[in-house]
């Protein structure tokens, strides 16, 4: 129901807002004389109150920076004139290719 290694709970005073929340809208309860919405408040507090600040939360794992993946780029010419650029990236989980046409005619080359 409250997971406290979620992110939204990670500064202090959330953690303290969340069940003094709760305590106090038991308190409004028991003033209008509605006890059972108060017990029902009071227990929400005490639940949230023991997730978020007595019960051990997990380390976070630490974590290697991965490296920046390596991308070659090659530059072909198709048949009818234009220029492909195909670039080729590798990265831990594989290779990938993704491939982006240059719009237009290549000027002819003498050879």
């Amino acid at each position: 129901m409250i997971d406290p290694d979620h992110p939204f709970y990670e500064p202090l005073w959330r953690r303290i807002v969340i069940p003094a929340v709760c305590f106090v809208w038991a308190g409004v309860e028991l003033y209008s004389g509605s006890v059972t919405w108060a017990v029902i408040s009071a227990a929400l507090g005490l639940f949230a109150g023991y997730k978020l600040l007595v019960e051990k939360r997990e380390a976070a794992p630490a974590t290697v920076p991965d490296e920046a993946p390596t991308v070659e780029t090659r530059t072909i010419e198709t048949n009818t004139g234009e220029t492909r650029i195909i670039e080729a990236g590798t990265s831990e989980s594989g290779t990938s290719e993704t491939g982006k046409t240059v719009t237009g005619k290549t000027e002819a080359r003498d050879e």
